[in-house]
């Protein structure tokens, strides 16, 4: 059996007989299970799709099949997730190592040939054939015999909680792996914030007028994730690039003061324009720093120190900057200069959970 291609690549060729090494019963009961709960379903929408090799005593042995143009860019995480699979998706498998065989693929595969499959071992045959058979695969420690055969890394200790591994379901769902996903999530993160005014004639008549969409587009200057819980260094990102829009279209924002023992603590503020239940909007300002800072992802619980302007606390520059400032500057500080210096409310509750 060769060791590599000329290319000094190993591949799917050079490789077969370990890839297509059969397996026991009971991994191939397994392999059936996942192929028709979700191996079919991964392939086909997310682009990748992972198979049991065998069971040891505290180890599991997998192959990883992924599309490079899709999975490339994410590929620890998807790893990570694999491997995390069969830990939280089938009763009783309980393992600390995950090996993992990467198999690349290049060659799209029919949606239909794919969904005709009966067997984990059909959907794999089906893409070793459609293969050109110089595709990448992940081997280490060979030598020379199918048993010593390895994939090229170990994942220890399950490397996503629970937690973790149901959000990335959910991530996958919502088109993670999508190359226009970042700006899907700019164009979400603009429509819920940001001022879309709709105009209807003023008499309501035409029912099937669609009216006019005005936006009002805000640059968002907090850069990138935090690296660390620093009250500064929170607030600069959460506040610029999303906190600011909020004071300047709905009237009303957020201050990170701590975060300890799963629960945020921040100071709100809203001015006259927001009339809503301020109980429901202190939770969703919390669930917002549970969703959009990754330090703060696994939060469950919420102090909201809140406290009313008098006056409002932003305004949408309709006019050039100066004569705003001029407008409106001096009459936003005087209404944070006038804010009380204890909240006149303080509302605490637990995070939820649903997306």
């Amino acid at each position: 059996m060769k060791k590599a291609n000329n290319d000094g690549i190993p591949s799917i060729d050079e490789y077969k007989e370990l890839i297509t090494k059969p397996v026991t019963e009971r991994v191939r009961q397994i392999n059936d299970f996942t192929l028709a709960y979700y191996a079919k379903k991964s392939i086909l929408k997310y682009g990748f799709f992972f198979v049991l090799r065998k069971i040891e005593k505290d180890k599991i042995y997998i192959k990883l099949y992924f599309y490079k143009y899709k999975v490339m860019q994410s590929q620890r995480q998807i790893e990570d997730f694999s491997a995390a699979f069969y830990a939280y998706e089938l009763n009783g498998l309980a393992y600390s190592c995950c090996n993992i065989m990467n198999i690349h693929i290049d060659e799209n595969v029919k949606p239909e040939s794919i969904l005709s499959c009966k067997t984990m071992e059909e959907l794999e045959k089906l893409f070793l054939d459609a293969s050109n058979g110089r595709n990448y695969v992940g081997i280490n420690n060979l030598k020379g015999s199918l048993d010593d055969g390895e994939g090229g890394l170990d994942v220890y200790s399950i490397s996503f909680s629970y937690r973790s591994f149901k959000k990335w379901i959910q991530l996958l769902e919502d088109g993670y792996l999508d190359p226009d996903y970042e700006a899907k999530c700019r164009q979400e993160l603009l429509d819920e914030f940001l001022g879309v005014k709709k105009k209807y004639p003023p008499d309501g008549t035409n029912k099937d007028h669609k009216g006019t969409v005005e936006l009002n587009l805000f640059m968002s200057t907090g850069g990138p994730q935090p690296a660390t819980l620093d009250n500064m260094v929170i607030n600069s990102f959460f506040i610029g690039n999303y906190a600011k829009a909020w004071a300047m279209a709905k009237g009303y924002t957020s201050t990170f003061k701590s975060y300890e023992d799963g629960k945020i603590v921040f100071d709100m503020i809203t001015d006259p324009r927001y009339i809503g239940n301020s109980f429901i909007l202190s939770r969703f300002i919390a669930k917002k720093y549970k969703d959009k800072v990754w330090l703060l992802s696994n939060a469950r619980e919420f102090q909201a120190n809140h406290f009313y302007a008098k006056d409002i606390i932003g305004s949408i520059a309709e006019v050039n900057e100066s004569v705003w400032i001029k407008k409106n500057g001096e009459r936003i500080a005087k209404s944070y200069a006038e804010l009380s210096k204890e909240p006149n409310l303080i509302h605490s509750g637990i995070i939820e959970n649903k997306r």
